[in-house]
C-alpha cells in the first residue's frame, strides 16, 4: 500500500500537467503559431516573438506580456524618429509636432497597458493598446498629406501592426488571472 500511494505522489502530478489548460503550457513553435494565427496581424505577431527569443519558453499569459514589450520598444523607436527628423515646411514640422504629442500619449497607453497586465486586467490591457494604435492611426492621418519619407511611415505602419498582434493576442487571455 505504501508503495502505491508513493507511486500515486509521482504520477498524479505528471498526469495532471498533461492536461494542463493552454494558457499554462509553455510556448513553443506550435503555441506560437496558433496564437499568431488568432491575431488580425499575423506576420506582426510572429515577427514580435522573433524579436523576443524569450517568447519560445513562455505561457499564453507571458506572451501577452511579451506583446506589450514590442508595442512599447516599437512606439520608442517612432517617438525617436520624430525627434530626430525634421522636415523643411513649417506645415509639415506642425502636423509631426503633433504626432510627437499623439506617441507621447501612445506611450502612455502602452504604459498602462502593461500594468493592467501586470494586474491581471487583460481586457484593459487590450483597450490601452486600441488607444496607441488609434493614436498611431491618427498621426499617419495627420502627417500623410505631407508626403513623409517612407521609413518614417514605414515605422508608423510597423508600429500599428504590432498594436493589432499584441490586442489579438491580449484578447485571448482568460478573462481573469485569479
Amino acid at each position: 500500500m505504501a508503495c502505491t500511494s508513493k507511486i500515486l505522489v509521482l504520477l498524479v502530478p505528471m498526469f495532471l500537467s498533461l492536461i494542463a489548460e493552454p494558457h499554462l503550457v509553455n510556448g513553443d513553435a506550435a503555441l506560437i503559431n496558433t496564437v499568431c494565427s488568432k491575431t488580425t496581424s499575423p506576420n506582426y505577431c510572429h515577427l514580435c516573438f522573433n524579436w523576443y527569443k524569450r517568447s519560445a519558453q513562455e505561457n499564453l499569459i507571458a506572451l501577452g506580456r511579451t506583446s506589450i514589450d514590442c508595442a512599447n520598444f516599437q512606439c520608442s523607436v517612432v517617438a525617436g524618429t520624430f525627434f530626430h527628423f525634421k522636415t523643411r515646411t513649417w506645415a509639415a514640422r506642425g502636423a509631426e509636432e503633433v504626432c510627437s504629442v499623439m506617441f507621447h500619449s501612445a506611450n502612455k497607453a502602452v504604459t498602462n497597458a502593461l500594468v493592467g497586465w501586470q494586474d491581471g486586467h487583460y481586457i484593459d490591457a487590450s483597450n490601452q493598446i486600441l488607444v496607441a494604435l488609434k493614436l498611431g492611426h491618427d498621426c499617419l492621418d495627420k502627417i500623410s498629406s505631407y508626403n513623409p519619407p517612407s521609413f518614417l511611415s514605414d515605422r508608423i505602419y510597423t508600429f500599428m501592426g504590432l498594436c493589432e498582434a499584441s490586442y489579438g493576442v491580449l484578447q485571448q487571455l482568460p478573462a481573469s488571472s485569479l
